[in-house]
């Protein structure tokens, strides 16, 4: 017996469109995602593009959630990265980036990479 297909509609907007084949990274663009066995909206984004330590809040249906939410049929579901500014409570941010800048040691072969790291900021 098959499962019956879903169809949940997402909208991303920020940096996570840069994950998205470009015929749908248009902010605000409707993304139409057909699914069976109610996903977890985490596996959903995932598989559109982002991955998820893109992501700063989701809100479906007008509802903040989190990763573990499992999708229903016709779902909305908006998508925001880290370099946007949703409207919703900063307790529903996602925990997904480190709260530090990330540091590095690298042996001593790799001085190529420590410049680079360096350069970029990165305390190596």
């Amino acid at each position: 017996m098959h499962a019956k297909s879903h169809l949940a509609f997402f909208y991303f907007h920020g940096a996570a469109l840069q994950f998205i084949p470009s015929e749908l990274a248009q902010q605000g663009q409707q993304i139409k995602y057909q699914f069976s066995n109610n996903p977890s909206v985490k596996d959903a984004i995932e598989a559109i593009g982002p991955p998820h330590t893109e992501i700063l809040a989701i809100v479906i249906n007008e509802r903040p959630v989190n990763f573990t939410y499992l999708l229903q049929n016709q779902d909305v579901v908006i998508v925001y990265s880290y370099d946007t500014k949703p409207k919703i409570h900063k307790k529903y941010f996602l925990p997904n980036r480190p709260k530090e800048k990330p540091k590095f040691i690298l042996d001593v072969h790799l001085g190529g990479l420590v410049r680079f790291l360096r350069f970029a900021g990165f305390d190596t």
